[in-house]
């Protein structure tokens, strides 16, 4: 009966299907055969109607899941909230239903409802959550769903302690690992997410994913060398994949120069280019920094040039181009490029407002160059530096 009911419906003859139901329904009555029929009379907006097919539906059998879920759908569409978390608390505490089955409907209420309506009602909403967990304290589904619950809805040292459980529960589970992982890092744990990065490496001694994570908390504390000597191990541990050792080589790189140590950050930035010759990043922090240098500038404008050839509309990579441009006194180009770094910026930052005010004052405009130092100024940077630009309209 059920597949003739979906093939009629699919045939697009509802009428049809209707009438199989109920034909079978007057001899052979069964939950599965009046919830169907709830379902119908739901998808038709008639509740009424599916509510009494649920309820005959539970009489014959207490606690048929499918009724239940439908009838606790009517009452959510009629906003009789109490008896709609009373009748889904039925169905979390049932222990026979499959916890994924749960964890799919809790994410599908609280993704598909109102804001406005999940605020109002958060406290039934946790507590469906805690009642999961508390028939399922030790099921990874469950422990992961009310964690990422809680860490949605901002109460992050609950979600904490049952991902941190999951990942104890479960150590052979990379899933439940990189689960915690993710939290301790938006939640900027760096010294914890260090330890739990270690831990995971032990246990996923080819998990590239943990030692990216490590480098984010590396990045944070300004741990350069930590980073080179994390980065090294990627490379090692991806055999060649050069997908992932060219970004860890040119990482390594861009450390160097953060530790001061241009001429090994120049070196490595060749090795990168020798595998792959148009890799954007390292062309373009290879020729930022000689620009900062002021030396092989037209080298340096050579592979910032490439790098537009990949990415024409990246703020960053045109910003490059034009502070060389400017450094080689070509200042009606660079003044051309710097119009379009800024209408590819959406926040332009402290550095690419001075430069443009430096590229518009030796370009003929005065007033523009002020205007553009002034919001270097308010975007954060040197303000001595830039007010002295300011009033003398000079760049020294």
């Amino acid at each position: 009966t059920a597949t003739k009911y979906d093939i009629l419906l699919r045939q697009n003859k509802p009428l049809e299907a209707l009438k199989t139901l109920e034909d079978y329904n007057k001899e052979f009555s069964s939950p599965y055969v009046l919830t169907k029929l709830g379902d119908h009379s739901m998808a038709e907006y008639k509740d009424t109607a599916a509510l009494a097919y649920y309820r005959e539906a539970l009489d014959l059998q207490s606690g048929y899941m499918p009724a239940l879920l439908g009838e606790s759908e009517v009452y959510r569409i009629r906003r009789n909230f109490p008896e709609f978390f009373k009748t889904v608390n039925l169905f979390i505490a049932d222990e026979e239903t499959e916890v994924q089955t749960k964890t799919q409907y809790l994410d599908m209420l609280v993704r598909r409802s109102d804001p406005r309506f999940i605020q109002n009602v958060k406290p039934q909403i946790d507590t469906l959550y805690e009642n999961l967990v508390l028939v399922h304290p030790t099921d990874s589904a469950a422990l992961t769903a009310a964690g990422l619950y809680w860490y949605s809805t901002e109460r992050v040292d609950k979600a904490k302690e049952l991902l941190r459980k999951n990942m104890t529960l479960y150590p052979e589970s990379l899933g439940a690992t990189a689960t915690y992982v993710q939290l301790l890092g938006l939640q900027k744990d760096w010294d914890a997410l260090d330890i739990a990065c270690d831990s995971a490496l032990v246990r996923f001694p080819k998990e590239t994913s943990f030692l990216d994570m490590k480098n984010v908390s590396c990045y944070n504390r300004k741990d350069w060398q930590g980073i080179i000597d994390n980065n090294k191990r990627i490379i090692e541990m991806a055999q060649g994949d050069t997908s992932v050792t060219i970004p860890a080589l040119a990482s390594i790189g861009d450390m160097y120069h953060e530790l001061g140590n241009e001429k090994e950050a120049f070196k490595v930035y060749s090795q990168v280019l020798k595998i792959n010759p148009d890799y954007a990043p390292a062309l373009n922090n290879y020729a930022y920094y000689l620009s900062q240098q002021n030396t092989q500038l037209d080298h340096a404008a050579e592979m910032s040039l490439r790098t537009l050839k990949e990415e024409p509309t990246n703020a960053t990579y045109l910003d490059t181009y034009a502070w060389i441009l400017f450094l080689q006194k070509r200042y009606d180009e660079a003044k051309a490029y710097v119009d379009l770094t800024l209408q590819n910026s959406k926040n332009p930052d402290k550095v690419l407002l001075e430069h443009a005010g430096d590229i518009y004052l030796m370009a003929g405009d005065k007033e523009k160059a002020v205007s553009y130092w002034q919001q270097a100024i308010e975007a954060g940077g040197d303000k001595a530096s830039l007010e002295r630009k300011i009033k003398t309209r000079k760049l020294k």
